[in-house]
């Protein structure tokens, strides 16, 4: 019993070796099929990464041209208008707000808040061959990325720069509706009737007592002011609602034409003020000048002449019996 186990012991003996050649092309034909396969998957996402560069490198208004090629990618590279996405899956893209119309006869520039234009591709192809197995021969690689670039920069909205509002541009106010005329009631009538007509008073008097001293104010660094700043404007605001509006050209209205209970300053106190500042700043500038002016004494004449012209209007037709500015 034991002879027999022994001869078919020694009958096996060599055969571990056998098997191990005979198995061995093929274990190393798979780990082979793996590197390629590896190799390749990481020169695929390489591929995607050169394609997403190549596609957000040319966003308007780059063209990426002179951006270097990324140092990973030995393969070609290009971007290409894609034309519009026919529809995007979201309602709010549709809404009238974004497309129009709108009541009241508004006009909306969709283009500008269309989403769905100006759609870009990236693409990058390479051919390599592969790392083992090279009787293989060689494999193609392509990517395509694409993305959306109609962004709502202030140069697409024909603006010089982004501190000016987009909304005039989005939306033409083509017919009078109750907002827009409310705006221009308290710009024309409240202000350039009221303030222009020389019977409407106060106004008309501080012009003719400036004359030509309305330009001199510019010198900003004398007076602490400048001219624009006498004139309020109708504050940022984005509505339709009428109460809005008019507490927002109620508010303009007080501004331009100032208010006694409770006092508030309106533009010819403003006006009246700022000059007088003015005419004091100058005074002290002739009195302190070094060296001394030759004709000092005449510049602080005239000056204090205009002063007291303003504290005297101030008492007599502004503010009677406050003090003077």
């Amino acid at each position: 019993m034991n002879a027999m186990f022994r001869w078919k012991h020694e009958r096996r003996r060599g055969l571990a070796p056998l098997e191990l050649v005979l198995a061995l092309p093929i274990l190393l034909m798979i780990m082979a099929l793996m590197v390629n396969y590896g190799t390749m998957a990481a020169w695929k996402l390489r591929g995607h990464t050169a394609a997403r560069y190549a596609a957000f490198s040319a966003r308007w208004p780059r063209t990426g041209h002179t951006d270097p090629r990324p140092a990973y990618w030995p393969g070609a590279m290009g971007v290409e208008a894609a034309g519009n996405i026919a529809r995007l899956d979201d309602q709010r893209v549709y809404h009238p707000v974004a497309r129009g119309p709108l009541a009241s006869g508004v006009q909306v520039n969709s283009d500008l808040l269309d989403p769905s234009r100006g759609l870009r591709r990236g693409s990058a192809g390479l051919t390599r061959g592969y790392p083992m197995m090279g009787k293989m021969g060689s494999y193609h690689l392509s990517a395509e990325v694409y993305f959306l670039d109609n962004m709502w920069q202030y140069q697409r909205f024909g603006l010089s720069g982004n501190v000016h509002l987009r909304i005039p541009t989005i939306y033409t106010f083509t017919q009078i509706m109750p907002l827009h005329d409310s705006y221009l009631t308290a710009a024309r009538d409240n202000y350039f009737q009221q303030y222009s007509v020389p019977a409407a008073g106060r106004y008309a008097q501080l012009s003719a007592l400036l004359g030509p001293d309305v330009d001199s104010v510019n010198w900003g660094w004398l007076a602490g002011y400048q001219l624009s700043s006498f004139v309020p404007g109708l504050r940022r605001f984005c509505t339709l609602d009428q109460t809005t509006a008019d507490n927002s050209v109620t508010n303009l209205v007080e501004r331009i034409e100032g208010s006694d209970s409770p006092w508030r300053a309106g533009v010819a106190d403003r006006m009246t003020r700022g000059f007088y500042r003015f005419y004091r700043a100058v005074i002290r500038g002739a009195q302190n000048y070094v060296p001394p002016l030759p004709n000092a004494q005449s510049i602080i004449d005239m000056m204090q002449s205009k002063a007291d012209q303003m504290d005297q209007f101030w008492d007599n037709s502004l503010n009677p019996g406050r003090p003077g500015p």
